[in-house]
């Protein structure tokens, strides 16, 4: 439903509000407005909360930024002629592709801030105290005793020490799996193995997925929103 509702907007209201905008010479900003616009409206057609209208505030000016920043690097000789900025922005290679996918990761974590807090006031308590207990809870994951790690990582992140690790495996997993399909094509491999392997695997994230699972007997978040 995020495609549908995605598409509805680029086709009913992004695209048209370009073209009414496009047709208009003076401003500079102009151009950005459908942008803005449709962002903001996706935000608040999540909720008649504020917090959903800055989030689509928010991705709005993302956006923004990002068309500006590359109409700049590509009118500016001095970014090609700086080797940092080359390399950072110009370049594509493993090591600038990291840089992207990082800077890309936090500004969509910052995103999730402002559409699942309850409240604009919740949402500057959380910025403002985002990375509060960080250390602690890398410290805590160091140690050895499980009291000190639920105690230190339990206050710093909200959850146990064991739960921490187990997330910290999970995502290493992931990075692993995302960067062998870089390489190999993963489903043509995993197709090529016995059917009874290819169960195997089956049956074994079938019963990761058990493991893991805890039932909380709550409703998804989804479910708070008016349509």
């Amino acid at each position: 439903w995020h495609i549908s509702l995605s598409k509805w907007f680029q086709d009913y209201l992004y695209f048209p509000l370009a073209m009414h905008y496009m047709r208009k010479t003076k401003g500079a900003f102009n151009k950005y407005k459908a942008h803005l616009y449709a962002m903001t409206l996706i935000g608040l057609w999540h909720g008649a909360n504020w917090t959903f209208i800055v989030f689509g505030l928010y991705w709005g000016l993302v956006i923004i930024g990002y068309i500006k920043i590359k109409e700049y690097l590509n009118i500016n000789s001095t970014v090609t002629k700086t080797p940092i900025l080359k390399m950072i922005f110009m370049e594509k290679n493993s090591v600038t592709n990291m840089i992207h996918m990082t800077m890309l990761f936090c500004f969509v974590c910052v995103g999730w801030i402002f559409f699942r807090a309850n409240s604009l006031p919740d949402t500057i308590y959380i910025l403002t105290h985002v990375v509060t207990g960080t250390l602690d809870s890398i410290y805590g994951v160091a140690v050895l005793s499980e009291s000190i790690k639920n105690e230190i990582v339990g206050k710093g992140l909200g959850v146990s020490g064991n739960e921490f690790i187990s997330c910290m495996i999970l995502i290493g997993f992931m990075e692993i799996v995302h960067f062998a399909q870089s390489r190999v094509d993963l489903e043509k491999l995993f197709n090529s193995w016995p059917i009874v392997l290819r169960w195997a695997v089956y049956f074994i994230i079938i019963l990761i997925i058990m493991i893991f699972n805890v039932p909380t007997g709550q409703n998804l978040y989804i479910f708070n929103f008016s349509s």
